[in-house]
């Protein structure tokens, strides 16, 4: 069970940090949104928490090692990404303020003095609730925001991104009721009931997959305003183009009109003296 952790995370870990590389493109193109940041740090974070909880299982038969400080530094890097994943969303459609990013910086450091009080002086059952709860919030809040962009974007990934952030914080909700009915007074990973480790790599899958839809609705909006700069560049250019045939016709014009006038003026400098000719 240990390896099998271990490997996973190591794993999760990999496939984040390919997620985050397979964006680059997005980095270099002209249409760069707010909330590419966000996403870029939250999975950052990710990644650098599931190489945590891989160390911190790889180093530690027991779940509850008081001296282990390395899972509060895994379980505040999961928040944490979890946090910046709803700013992402918000991100969308509004602009992040200095004043909230200081507000979560604050929350952030409540929450780690909290888990490592809760590290030190509870059970692994009390710690895993206390985590499942307040990703659960988050995740509500992650919701309330895709919910209010959806209405302003009808995008097809963000419907897939909303159902993906449903079920997970369906999965997290599941692993507190049963970590909580089960009491198995869990020392290690192998007491771990079954039924809550599964809970967690599925919703620890989706979350990958959460990733992937967040980077497939950025391609999709590059493509977006790609193709409106295309279209805007045609239209220019095509303008451009009408601007040069109108003023090459105003200069035909001009000259044509130059040389009319001046035939006139010399017809009739020749009509005067053949006038007193004919008198």
């Amino acid at each position: 069970m240990k390896t099998a952790f271990v490997l996973f995370f190591i794993l999760l870990g990999i496939l984040q940090v390919g997620i985050l590389l397979s964006a680059w493109s997005a980095y270099r193109s002209q249409y760069k949104p707010t909330s590419l940041k966000y996403w870029s740090i939250a999975l950052g974070i990710s990644a650098t928490s599931y190489f945590c909880f891989a160390v911190t299982l790889g180093s530690s038969e027991e779940l509850l090692s008081k001296s282990n400080f390395m899972m509060t530094v895994a379980n505040v890097l999961v928040v944490a990404g979890v946090l910046f994943q709803g700013l992402f969303a918000r991100a969308l459609r509004t602009e992040i303020t200095p004043k909230l990013i200081k507000t979560f910086l604050v929350l952030m450091a409540i929450y780690a003095i909290a888990f490592e009080f809760t590290r030190g002086h509870t059970s692994f059952e009390t710690r895993t609730i206390f985590v499942g709860l307040m990703l659960f919030f988050i995740y509500l809040w992650q919701l309330f925001e895709i919910k209010r962009t959806k209405k302003l974007n009808n995008s097809l990934q963000l419907k897939v991104l909303l159902g993906l952030v449903a079920l997970e914080a369906t999965f997290i909700l599941l692993r507190v009721v049963v970590i909580y009915v089960a009491n198995a007074h869990v020392q290690t990973l192998a007491q771990v009931p079954p039924l809550a480790s599964m809970l967690l790599w599925l919703q620890l899958t989706l979350n990958i997959l959460a990733y992937v839809s967040m980077v497939a609705f950025w391609y999709e909006e590059v493509t977006k305003a790609t193709v409106v700069a295309e279209y805007e560049n045609v239209k220019m250019k095509s303008l451009l183009e009408e601007k040069d045939q109108l003023l090459n016709n105003l200069v035909k014009t001009k000259k044509i009109a130059e040389l009319g006038a001046l035939s006139a003026s010399i017809a009739h400098e020749i009509n005067q003296p053949l006038g007193a000719l004919k008198i």
